[in-house]
């Protein structure tokens, strides 16, 4: 302990000193955690943009659907699958569908389109289709309105309140033929989504192709990307051999491969912006100690043992250490956690490109506990790993040499 008031009193006795290796702490931690909120936020981001706009994180399928994506390989859903998804803790919603290839006519064109059924209720939790309306309103409980992309409304010039009909095979090959109302045009972020589906209530789906109470997905939502390996396998471990679980994961492989892309990358700025954080903090520390040279010097000419004075010395660089990366941590907290609600909006062509890629033009921070803690860990570690030069300083002093400087 007294060891420790004499090291907290140290910092006192030259405050500016104390202040600058303080802050150089301090603004070490708030680049690195800067650096990897907007890593994390953006990742998540895209990830949260793909994932949400149809896929969803997990889906429950037949086995033999992912392979050969025909309505006859669809499924009913009986009690005991039911009570699983409904006694499932680790996902939020889950919603069925059934999708199938139709063809959408008019009097001139026709073209080939991804028509979805969906739980009205359920699926607005889930992707919220009703967010990407350009125009018109949301699905009712009206029989046959349809929700067609945006892309499929300009090829086939067709506007709100106009009829679209749509053929196409229905379950065991059973002829499939019917007239919807278009009752909203909806424009993804995704080009590829505008151009080829089509949402409509699942129950007129199902009575399009002929398939009543058959499904061909269950789409099952968390609270968090993260937190998919834990549902997928709390699920898989009681689902029948008949069904098959897949995640976003394999669902999405070009999209793994760009989030992986994006992580290395990163990973070397973020390696380079800690060896620069390093030799910031080491540079303080170096300056700190040549400062009291003479000061070390009187204290071991008046006795002082060397290892007591390495001790002090290694509890003041740990206190400002500590000083530096905690308020850095509690002050940045605030303003990431504000422009996460609040995402930076990004304009011009960088934005254009984003969109055509699929994803929202948005810059979003993540407060997440890893951006705050692996920073601030690596940071504290290093004045740690640096405070050991000072011992190494002390242990090499010649004390006369000290006396006159």
């Amino acid at each position: 302990m007294n060891y420790l008031k004499i090291a907290w009193r140290n910092l006192f006795r030259n405050k500016r000193r104390s202040l600058i290796t303080i802050s150089s702490v301090f603004f070490g931690v708030f680049f690195a955690v800067t650096m990897r909120s907007a890593q994390i936020g953006s990742l998540g981001n895209m990830i949260d943009n793909v994932v949400k706009s149809y896929a969803g994180y997990i889906q429950i399928q037949d086995s033999a659907y992912w392979e050969n994506k025909s309505i006859n390989n669809s499924f009913e859903i009986n009690s005991d699958l039911d009570s699983i998804l409904n006694n499932s803790k680790s996902i939020n919603y889950h919603s069925p569908r059934l999708e199938s290839f139709a063809l959408a006519a008019t009097e001139k064109n026709s073209k080939g389109v991804m028509l979805v059924g969906i739980d009205l209720n359920k699926e607005e939790k889930i992707i919220q289709v009703s967010k990407w309306l350009k125009k018109g309103k949301y699905l009712s409980e009206l029989r046959n309105e349809i929700l067609i992309g945006s892309d499929i409304a300009k090829y086939l010039k067709l506007e709100l309140g106009d009829t679209i009909t749509l053929i196409g095979s229905g379950y065991h090959g059973v002829s499939a033929a019917g007239l919807f109302v278009i009752s909203g045009i909806i424009k993804f972020p995704s080009p590829e989504l505008n151009g080829r589906i089509a949402f409509a209530n699942i129950s007129d789906i199902q009575d399009f192709y002929s398939a009543p109470n058959r499904f061909t997905s269950i789409v099952l939502m968390v609270d968090d990307y993260s937190k998919v390996e834990k549902a997928y396998k709390k699920i898989s471990e009681k689902l029948e051999k008949n069904y098959r679980i897949m995640s976003w994961i394999e669902m999405q492989p070009e999209l793994v491969q760009f989030v992986d892309s994006k992580t290395s990358s990163s990973f070397v700025f973020i390696f380079l912006l800690f060896l620069i954080i390093g030799f910031g903090i080491l540079g303080t520390v170096i300056m700190m100690v040549a400062e009291r040279k003479r000061e070390l010097g009187v204290m071991i000419a008046l006795g002082m043992k060397k290892t007591k004075l390495c001790i002090i010395l290694f509890i003041e660089i740990f206190l400002m250490g500590f000083i530096g990366v905690f308020s850095s941590s509690v002050l940045t907290y605030p303003v990431f956690w504000y422009f996460e609600k609040n995402p930076i909006p990004i304009g011009g062509e960088a934005g254009k490109t984003m969109m055509d890629m699929g994803f929202e033009p948005l810059y979003v921070f993540s407060t997440k506990s890893e951006v705050f803690t692996m920073p601030a860990t690596i940071v504290f570690f290093m004045v740690i790993f640096i405070s050991f030069y000072a011992i190494w300083y002390i242990s090499k002093i010649k004390v006369i040499r000290a006396l006159r400087t």
